[in-house]
């Protein structure tokens, strides 16, 4: 079926004239109102990102199933955003200059299947970030039989290595074939014009049966054009499909933060109360600050206690084992201070006692005091990474969906989006549109949550910036790899 037809020309029009003027109508449709300075919001929205202050990019895990591929999705996420708007840019200007300029025609396709790949580089990292995370977060990154290390590390950069390659090669072969339909349908308009000022007198039906073959050449490329973009179409679409998958260890990951965050909430109100010393009479200089009584001749207690009797101690009775705590913000802590050269790592006298892991501090304070800062910065902790860890989910679900949509409308029907030039902007800057403001609103939410959960000044010690905690360890057994960096290794306590 051809997809062009040279309507009936309007009489005492020349038919070559009108033939031509349909063919630049047809491939060069007239921009909508307002198209131009709709673009040039979306260029200078471009050019807003936020600096990374992470350090590494990639990292291995180690497990003992093995090494888990993890990435830093802060510095991923902002990296990747700073890339899809440099390659944004060269897909403005080009539609800069093919819609409102009128150049560059020929090379309009190499741009507009181009960025999906950095769309869908961005979508599938940041998704696959979450997915691992909430692997080493729970059991399942020590059953190997459910996903071993190996597959998930190779799904994890197989599957971008896949749709970037078949991504980049329908790219090629279709910005090839969309620029010999341009050439040809140009070809046919000059020699329409030219017939026209040579043959002014021919009818409708001569002028039809005289550009017949030329046009059934350009209906015959354009058909393979419009099959190339149906496939690259279903290409994305199905990226697209799985990336919302994969996002719900984004999901998984909420769910067991907000279960340790309400943990770690009850165990530091009840060693508030354990921890806090009998009242005593102002007047003895025994527990005065100004005695210079050492801190020993007060026990220190251990931060989590062992549980007190309560009227719901028949469900902590059901659990095989006592609680145990999983002291992740600790590590992470440690492991910040050595980059910073800074180290000082926790020391455990027995089951029952645990010396604070900060520097030691003036004697007025005590070991209450050094407790609870350590039990705010960890709950202070938590808590941003949780805030962090639901922007990042929400932003890429949407995203998504968004370009799930926009695959699907081009695989199922290319032909009606370059219908109307409204169909096309809506397809080609629907998802630009959602990207951008949904990028910048995210990161904007990061910043904000960085800001707003820095841990607050106690005594004369500096504020301490709080690492980005991006991935939790998952749960090992007693005798767990001991010499690991602090940042893998997982130390357990029972209360």
């Amino acid at each position: 079926m051809p997809l062009i037809r040279f309507p009936v020309a309007p009489p005492g029009v020349n038919p070559y004239d009108y033939f031509a003027r349909y063919l630049d109508a047809v491939f060069n449709p007239l921009p909508t109102q307002g198209f131009e300075a709709r673009l040039i919001v979306l260029w200078m929205l471009t050019g807003y990102r936020r600096r990374a202050k992470s350090l590494w990019l990639f990292k291995f895990v180690r497990r003992p199933a093995g090494r888990y591929l993890v990435g830093n999705s802060h510095l991923i996420f902002s990296l990747a955003s700073f890339l899809v708007c440099t390659v944004l840019l060269g897909y403005l200007y080009n539609f800069y200059c093919v819609a409102l300029l009128k150049t560059a025609q020929s090379n309009a396709f190499f741009w507009r299947t181009l960025i999906w790949l950095p769309l869908g580089g961005h979508l599938w990292f940041s998704s696959w970030s979450s997915l691992q995370a909430s692997r080493l977060a729970t059991q399942s990154a020590c059953m190997t039989r459910y996903l071993p290390p190996v597959v998930a590390n190779a799904l994890y950069l197989g599957g971008l290595l896949v749709l970037f390659v078949c991504g980049l090669t329908l790219d090629i072969i279709i910005s090839i074939k969309w620029n010999r339909v341009w050439r040809l349908q140009r070809r046919l308009a000059i020699r329409s014009l030219l017939f026209g000022a040579l043959r002014p007198n021919d009818s409708v039906a001569e002028a039809r049966t005289f550009t017949a073959g030329a046009l059934g050449v350009i209906n015959t490329e354009l058909d393979r054009t419009v099959k190339l973009m149906r496939g690259i179409g279903s290409v994305y679409s199905v990226a697209s499909a799985i990336i919302p998958a994969a996002n719900i260890g984004g999901l998984v990951l909420l769910v067991i933060l907000r279960r340790q965050i309400r943990f770690n909430t009850d165990r530091f109100q009840a060693a508030e109360e354990i921890a806090e010393p009998p009242q005593q009479q102002p007047s003895s200089p025994k527990h005065t600050p100004e005695a210079g009584t050492p801190v020993k001749s007060y026990p220190g207690h251990a931060f989590f206690p062992l549980p007190r009797l309560r009227a719901d101690s028949k469900a902590s009775q059901q659990t095989p084992s006592p609680i145990q705590h999983v002291r992740i913000v600790q590590d992470v802590q440690q492991y910040s201070e050595q980059l910073d050269g800074d180290s000082s790592p926790s020391q455990s006298s027995d089951d029952q006692q645990v010396e604070p892991t900060s520097q030691p501090e003036p004697v007025a304070r005590g070991v209450g005091a050094r407790l609870d800062v350590a039990a705010e910065r960890q709950l202070v902790a938590l808590r941003k990474v949780h805030a962090d860890v639901a922007v990042f989910s929400v932003a890429i679900a949407l995203l998504a969906c968004l370009s799930l949509g926009t695959g699907l409308w081009l695989a199922i029907s290319p032909t009606s989006v370059y219908g109307r030039f409204e169909r096309l902007e809506a397809v080609y800057f629907a998802l630009v549109w959602g990207y951008l403001i949904g990028i910048d609103i995210a990161l904007t939410l990061l910043l904000f949550n960085t800001l707003s959960h820095f841990p607050s000044k106690t005594g004369t010690g500096a504020t301490e910036p709080l690492p980005p905690v991006l991935f939790l360890p998952a749960v090992e057994s007693e005798g767990a790899d001991i010499s690991r960096t602090p940042f893998d290794r997982i130390e357990m306590r029972e209360t």
